[in-house]
């Protein structure tokens, strides 16, 4: 048998298997949630994950022997009975026993003592205390497998191994500490016994190599590294000890695992501060969201000689070793928030969704609102969501993951039809969506169930009405590309069908059936994809009019898909270079023009060449080698076989003086070249690329509101190659605090190369992109003053222009005489966005400053250091994005990737 998260993901794996019993305490050891039996046809009865093929003949647990006694007893009592007897058996001989009852009381779930006997506790007890002892026989020999004799080093280490896995396991605790372990954790008399052997058989079984399993394993399965005979390699002295100091290591419930206070470790453990800083450091993202005393434990740990590398094991292998942290961080607070956190709910999401305590606080994070939910509105949430869309439990917790703000939809139907109800009756009997279309649609796309009815209903009259689509085809375009509903009519959906009809001269209902062939082409950036990829196939295919482009486009719609230097420049270059062989050894000379002419023609008449992968081409290309007399331009004609044509195409049209051509693209010209200076015309021009880029990169399969870290890269090609009179290296260094040093890969100031880690707050690509905008303008004023103590700049005309690959800057910052009108308030205050878009979608904390920097330049309002008013010309400032410029794309690829980089240096820096 295999470990499994979800019990629905484990019947999946084996169809015939019946569940025999399900526990009423719902988390098991090894990381598992749910401890149950399953039985196989025609097998024997195996045991869950939760226990291990090596347990003792008995397997009657402790509760499945009371599990029919719950109904024949008054539960109250029973509960009171059990805990009594529980108080009383952990606390023989002690004074504190009736003190230690009410926190009992508080910390055990009633239904577990209820599952539990005075008779069955005190078996429990028995079992315990022989797990606590049983090892000091063996403790010897183990402590020796840390200092052999050079000698015995190799029969010793076999003798261990076979030692491990042919008996029983146990602790080195005389019966007294194992009382008073017991007495400090009575919990463990209501644990299943073999669960508790497995994770003391974990701790202490020889270990492999971590860093192999947790780095190059994405989910390690721990029980199988269990019954292949290894764990995280605890000598039993360390083990014995760090439970002895921390018994809470053996919780096997989320709700025990909370460790002693901060003072017990200070002052009775002796762990310095600078040990918890450093456990605190090394595991990072575990201790996210757990609660301080389990940063000390761990810290504790490390001081018996436990690695980081097994720490990270054992935490991996066993959530149930973290508490989660009552009190919202700093980084959590706002209005909405709670001033202390339930530990029910917390408990609740970790045990529901099988979810880190990090996980937990990067849901708070994106959904502060949740800190307020009851349980039982939770967990009726989540019943609702996982029937009604038919939800297994690891595609719930992807949707719940992803948004998190999704718990708080509306499930009730008593008094009306409740929200969710509402928008799965649309997509089901409006739109005609199938089950499992609604299904793969959800799980693309979680936030299409918050969007409102007008809304849904807006985006689907749009298809119907204006780029007629048939409702039926619907179905089909939102289950492909369900984003598509998430976009603005104003700002996204309509400019890109007008971009795409006018360019490629498509009527609506052509344009429509390009739409249901590739759904998800309207959910393209217009500005970072549509656009320059246009142009890009209009240059190098030698295309006429836009009733040719739209004829390629027609045939073959995915191209719009495809990267520009990844994927459809290289196969250009091969289809080239495969003609000018072929040409060179039929004719022993080359014509590149008819070489260029004949490339061109072959993609105008077969398009989905452009569509396949690198590597199929490539292969294709090297067969017509291998064979000479294959011709090449005859093995790339499409042939009237394969997929029934969608579109009557018209036939290739000679450019006629009416067609409409884009010409405010400026020819492929590289922009280094072009002066700083113009002496002669009193002008100065100054351009800047700008990019930004998060780390780790956003994914659909993880949770959002994760610690992320931001990267700019900011371009001045002018510098690049060349001397001038500016000291970039300074500007650089006066306008932003820390950049990325050269000897580490980043900035490169004599190239004009900028690159600096994002210093705010919630960083985001959107966030990214509007502050690199900033980062250049504040390089622009610290050049300009540059100029202006070499030269008289009164009267010279100043030309500025950043490009940014962003649509969501671009959108906010292309219209400049707004800009300067905002930048003209005294205060972020006064401020009110009253530009294209929701307002809802501003960064006012970016926004504002950028526009106060764009004033002062515009305005001439600059001082030098000593405060002494400075001109830098009359100058114009204008953001273009990167699409519009042809040329941009030799820098925005490589500019993207160099946000990435330092986004990655941000991050791992802390």
């Amino acid at each position: 048998m295999g470990s499994f998260i979800f019990l629905d993901d484990a019947i999946q794996s084996f169809p015939s298997a019946e569940v025999v019993k399900l526990k009423d305490d719902d988390e098991g050891g090894m990381g598992v949630g749910v401890g149950v039996g399953i039985r196989i046809s025609k097998m024997p009865l195996v045991l869950s994950s939760t226990t291990t093929s090596d347990t003792s003949t008995d397997t009657d647990t402790d509760t499945d022997t009371n599990h029919d006694t719950d109904t024949d007893h008054d539960h109250d009592a029973l509960v009171h009975k059990s805990l009594n007897y529980l108080t009383s058996l952990a606390f023989t001989g002690q004074r504190k026993s009736l003190a230690a009852l009410p926190q009992l009381m508080q910390t055990i779930p009633p239904q577990r003592l209820a599952s539990h006997t005075p008779e069955t506790i005190h078996r429990n007890y028995d079992r315990v205390m022989d797990l606590l002892t049983r090892g000091r026989d063996r403790s010897s020999s183990h402590h020796h497998h840390h200092q052999p004799r050079p000698e015995a080093e190799a029969g010793h280490e076999l003798e261990k191994k076979s030692l491990l896995s042919i008996t029983k396991v146990g602790l080195a605790f005389d019966e007294s500490d194992a009382r008073a372990v017991i007495a400090e954790f009575p919990q463990i008399c209501l644990y299943d016994i073999h669960e508790l052997e497995d994770r003391i058989k974990f701790m202490i079984s020889p270990c492999t190599t971590t860093s192999t399993i947790i780095d190059k394993t994405p989910s390690p399965n721990f029980y199988n590294i269990l019954r292949k005979g290894y764990g995280a390699g605890l000598s039993i002295e360390q083990a014995t000890k760090a439970i002895g100091a921390v018994p809470q290591f053996l919780s096997l419930h989320y709700e025990d695992s909370r460790k002693p206070s901060m003072i017990y470790f200070y002052k009775s453990l002796h762990i310095p501060p600078i040990s918890i800083n450093e456990a605190r450091t090394e595991l990072r993202q575990y201790c996210l969201g757990c609660d301080a005393s389990d940063v000390c434990s761990f810290a504790y740990l490390h001081s018996l000689g436990v690695s980081w590398d097994q720490i990270r094991m054992l935490l991996e292998a066993f959530p149930t070793l973290t508490y989660s942290e009552r009190d919202p961080s700093w980084d959590l607070l706002d209005r909405s928030m709670r001033s202390e956190l339930g530990e029910e709910m917390l408990h609740y999401l970790r045990k529901r969704l099988q979810i880190s305590n990090a996980d937990v606080h990067s849901m708070l994070k994106v959904h502060s609102r949740l800190s307020s939910y009851r349980v039982e509105n939770i967990a009726s949430t989540l019943d609702a969501l996982q029937f009604r869309l038919n939800l297994s439990s690891s595609e719930l917790n992807r949707v719940v993951l992803r948004m998190p703000s999704i718990i708080g939809i509306h499930v009730n139907n008593t008094v009306t039809t409740s929200s969710l109800d509402r928008k799965i009756n649309f997509f089901l009997k409006e739109v005609q969506l199938s089950p499992h279309q609604l299904k793969t649609a959800v799980l693309k796309q979680p936030s299409l169930l918050q969007y409102s009815l007008e809304s849904l209903r807006s985006k689907c009259d749009f298809l119907v009405e204006e780029l007629a689509i048939p409702e039926s085809s619907l179905a089909r375009i939102i289950s492909a590309s369900p984003v598509t509903l998430g976009l603005s009519l104003d700002q996204n959906l309509r400019p890109t069908v007008a971009t795409l009809k006018g360019r490629c001269n498509l009527s609506s209902r052509e344009l429509g059936e390009i739409v249901i062939t590739c759904p998800t082409i309207l959910a393209l950036s217009q500005k970072r994809k549509i656009e320059p990829c246009l142009t890009f196939l209009s240059t190098n295919l030698l295309i006429s009019s836009n009733t040719e482009l739209g004829n390629v486009i027609k045939r073959a719609p995915r191209i719009l898909q495809q990267g520009i230097d990844t994927s459809l420049a290289r196969k250009i270059t091969m289809l080239k270079e495969a003609l000018q062989t072929q040409t060179k050894v039929r004719k022993g000379k080359i014509d590149k023009q008819l070489i260029l002419i004949e490339s061109a023609q072959i993609l105008k008449d077969n398009p989905a060449l452009l569509t396949t992968t690198n590597l199929i081409l490539q292969n294709r290309i090297k067969k017509c080698e291998i064979e000479p007399r294959k011709d090449i331009a005859t093995t790339f004609t499409k042939r009237g076989v394969g997929r029934k044509r969608m579109f009557e195409l018209t036939e290739h049209s000679k450019f006629q003086a009416g067609d409409d051509i884009p010409t405010r693209f400026p020819p492929p010209r590289r922009i280094q070249s072009k002066a700083i200076y113009n002496t002669s015309m009193n002008t100065l021009s100054l351009y800047a690329f700008v990019s930004g880029s998060i780390y780790p990169p956003d994914d659909i399969n993880q949770v959002r509101g994760q610690r992320k870290a931001g990267g700019l890269a900011i371009f001045f090609p002018q510098m690049l190659g060349r001397d001038n009179d500016f000291d970039f290296d300074s500007a650089m260094n006066m306008s932003f605090g820390m950049p990325m040093p050269q000897n580490e890969g980043g900035s490169k100031p004599q190239n004009g190369l900028i690159l600096v880690g994002f210093p705010f707050l919630r960083p985001s690509r959107n966030r990214c992109d509007m502050y690199a905008c900033h980062g250049a303008l504040k390089v622009v004023l610290q050049l300009l003053k540059q100029a202006a103590t070499k030269q008289n700049m009164k009267g010279t005309k100043v030309d500025v222009k950043i490009y940014t690959d962003s649509s969501y800057a671009w959108k906010l910052l292309k219209n400049s005489t707004q800009l300067e009108k905002w930048g003209s308030l005294a205060s972020e205050e006064d401020f009110v966005y009253d530009g294209d878009g929701p307002a809802t979608m501003v960064n006012r904390d970016l926004l504002f400053p950028l526009t106060k920097t764009m004033h002062r330049l515009v305005t001439n309002e600059v001082t030098n250091r000593h405060g002494d008013k400075v001109v830098v010309g009359d100058v114009r400032i204008n953001f273009f994005h990167s699409g519009d410029y042809y040329d941009s794309h030799n820098y925005m690829h490589a500019l993207n990737l160099k946000a990435k980089t330092v986004a990655k240096w941000q991050f791992n820096k802390g």
